[in-house]
């Protein structure tokens, strides 16, 4: 829908149901074994809020 609305600027009306597939999604950063910089965790923080991450 994202992509739609930033084409058209405008969405087509209808109903959307959507859900993940799991009931509860994680995501960890391991930091014990490669230093992360905190950039590097924005990134994958602002990947994860956008809904990229599917199994």
């Amino acid at each position: 829908m994202r992509q739609m609305l930033e084409q058209s600027h405008s969405l087509p009306k209808g109903v959307t149901t959507d859900y993940p597939v799991y009931p509860m999604r994680g995501f960890m950063l391991d930091v014990g074994h490669k230093y992360s910089s905190s950039d590097n965790a924005i990134f994958y923080l602002a990947d994860t809020s956008e809904g990229e991450l599917d199994p």
